[in-house]
């Protein structure tokens, strides 16, 4: 196989984990939607509109995955600060700091739209009578 082949495969094996991760990600999100309903109707009962609530919900979501960039940031860059390659460390670490970090963070972006859509159209559906009911 040519290093051409190997890229493809590469970049489809890269998209099949991404797809695998955000289905993931949105049927974790969901299910935690769906167990704290209650307690949404009793923000809303408090005066929270839906709007702030999916507001609320988002931040925490992006506050996690900014917090999960910036780890993964730092190890890979004391991993390859270190590396004897020094020609593969140069590259490396100016690439990072180009563009690719700004790229990283448009796709962060990105993702995270995609994987709260489900989980806020859940919320949206629901009335606040319902979420405050008792649960038999």
């Amino acid at each position: 196989m040519d290093n051409y082949k190997i890229l493809k495969l590469n970049v489809l094996f890269a998209g099949i984990v991404i797809i695998c991760s955000a289905i993931s990600i949105i049927s974790v999100l969901s299910v935690s939607v769906l167990l704290n309903k209650k307690e949404y109707g009793i923000r809303i009962a408090f005066g929270y509109t839906k709007k702030s609530i999916m507001k609320s919900i988002f931040f925490e979501v992006l506050l996690l995955q900014i917090i999960a960039v910036v780890l993964s940031f730092i190890y890979v860059y004391y991993s390859y600060v270190n590396s004897k390659i020094s020609a593969f460390n140069l590259i490396y670490l100016s690439t990072l700091r180009t563009y690719s970090l700004i790229s990283l963070i448009v796709l962060l972006m990105v993702f995270l739209a995609i994987v709260m859509t489900v989980p806020l159209y859940i919320l949206s559906r629901y009335e606040p009578a319902m979420l405050i009911k008792e649960e038999e």
